[in-house]
């Protein structure tokens, strides 16, 4: 939330799935961003909004200039605009589940504006501004990669739209054409998936403490090539490392039907300069 052009109110909403809470606190801190800690857990939406009524209250005295939303998804979230007193609504980017969220809104006529790094058409008077990540590439300034070649893991399998088996004969394949493959699991991804994938020669498992953008950057990596199959990253690390090859990998087993949003998902992908969409 937003209340002037100088000062902002970030609200961190702790949701317990997987290692995302811990990912995106470490985010703001490494960054030194001040944020608000509001603990709402799926599943425990009523009881913990209860608990954080101290904390909520406090926000509502002030009306804000905007109003950032993560998530159209989340109930929560949405909730939050009935509440909280603001002139501008935007939507912020949930991964590639933009895509879906505009196709949502088309055809429930409900459309808001969104704040995006995605290239979409706007909806009928929808406004959409975009960005780049301006501001993590001016405040770490990487010159050249570094020669790494990385997979970004998906819950393809935990999802139901990949088996296991085919999951790590996508990975092997990859790996079959680099010297060494760094292997990033999903924050949501099952032990027994990583455990598959870190059998495969010459593969290594990196697990980061936070986003994969932000732990590239803190460390100076800038990856030769980055492989993955539909996966967010490849949009945003595309937009911050503009001299790392990037490549799509679309399986011919996966449940493509399964993703309601798989060929908006292509297409963005396809239209990417610097993001090559193989068959796998």
């Amino acid at each position: 939330m937003r209340k002037n052009t100088d000062s902002y109110v970030l609200i961190l909403r702790e949701s317990g799935v997987g290692n995302n809470d811990e990912q995106m606190t470490r985010v703001a801190q490494l960054l030194q961003l001040e944020y608000i800690k509001c603990k709402v857990r799926i599943g425990c939406i009523l009881r913990d909004t209860l608990k954080q009524l101290f904390t909520l209250s406090k926000l509502l005295c002030v009306k804000y200039q905007d109003l950032y939303l993560g998530s159209y998804f989340s109930r929560w979230q949405m909730m939050l605009r009935r509440v909280v007193r603001f002139n501008k609504l935007y939507l912020m980017d949930d991964g590639v589940a933009t895509f879906l969220a505009q196709k949502k809104m088309l055809s429930s006529g409900n459309v808001y504006d969104l704040f995006t790094y995605f290239d979409v058409d706007n909806l009928n008077t929808q406004e959409i501004q975009t960005h780049s990540f301006e501001y993590l590439r001016r405040r770490y300034q990487l010159n050249g990669t570094t020669g790494e070649h990385v997979f970004v893991g998906q819950i393809l399998v935990e999802m139901g739209f990949l088996s296991l088996g085919d999951y790590k004969k996508l990975v092997t394949k990859v790996a079959k054409q680099c010297d060494s493959l760094i292997y990033i699991p999903h924050r949501s991804e099952d032990q027994k998936t990583v455990d598959e994938i870190a059998s495969i020669s010459n593969v290594k498992i990196l697990r980061s403490d936070c986003s994969i953008e932000v732990y590239f950057l803190e460390n100076g990596i800038y990856p030769a090539h980055i492989y993955s199959s539909i996966s967010s990253a490849l949009f945003t690390l595309s937009k911050i490392f503009l001299e790392s090859r990037l490549t799509s990998i679309l399986p011919s087993d996966l449940a493509e039907e399964k993703v309601e949003h798989f060929n908006e998902i292509v297409i963005a992908l396809s239209k990417v300069k610097n993001i090559e969409v193989k068959k796998g």
